[in-house]
């Protein structure tokens, strides 16, 4: 009776923390499959390790963090991002959009955001599936979660953060880790071939704006 009563109560314990051990990075899509490359990788090993915490902003900052350091390749066979010297744009992170023109190598800077956002359970609903930055802040804006610089909006850990290009238009996104002393901390894809860590002050000329992924307050 004793053994019995042990075994039941385990068996609702382990029902209870489930709901806790069980927040891992999922598979982002079912039909997105690693590289054998890349799951070689220690940004994979990273990737794995970390445990979701159920804050979709924390942990879509704490995700792109495991990745810094990854760098592009030359082919499909550098997606593994530890070839220094690659210049060919090809990335994990491009797999899951599938191929444009025959291959993996395409701009990535956009597709990284979203790759790390797709791992956090962000769905597609909250950020759409387009790689273009344009029609993202078109996206953001048309549903209330868009912030100019201008607008003094205080970003937070997993907001996205915009800059201009050579012209009046956004041509790239980084991944907020964190805001403080007026500095903007981000996580960005394709910056000199890398995922990099980058520093910002709040009033650079460079930033467009903000973008969050939470519901619009008001």
């Amino acid at each position: 009776m004793k053994s019995l009563f042990k075994k039941t109560l385990v068996f609702f314990l382990a029902l209870s923390i489930c709901p806790i051990l069980c927040l891992s990075v999922l598979a982002v899509d079912e039909a997105y499959q690693y590289s054998d490359e890349y799951k070689s990788s220690k940004f994979y090993t990273a990737l794995r390790s970390y445990e979701l915490t159920g804050d979709a902003g924390k942990d879509l900052a704490a995700i792109a963090q495991t990745q810094v350091g990854y760098h592009e390749g030359d082919s499909e066979a550098d997606m593994h991002g530890n070839k220094t010297s690659g210049a060919g744009d090809f990335v994990e992170y491009n797999r899951l959009h599938g191929r444009l023109n025959g291959g993996y190598g395409y701009e990535w800077n956009v597709s990284f955001v979203i790759w790390c956002a797709r791992h956090a359970g962000i769905t597609e609903t909250e950020l759409p599936n387009d790689i273009n930055v344009k029609n993202l802040v078109g996206e953001f804006s048309s549903t209330g979660r868009f912030y100019q610089k201008e607008t003094g909006y205080m970003p937070n850990a997993g907001d996205l953060v915009f800059f201009f290009g050579s012209n009046t238009a956004p041509t790239r996104v980084g991944i907020i880790t964190s805001f403080e002393d007026n500095k903007i901390n981000t996580v960005e894809g394709n910056f000199g071939e890398a995922v990099k860590k980058r520093s910002y002050e709040s009033d650079d000329l460079n930033i467009q704006g903000y973008a969050t992924l939470r519901e619009p307050s008001g």
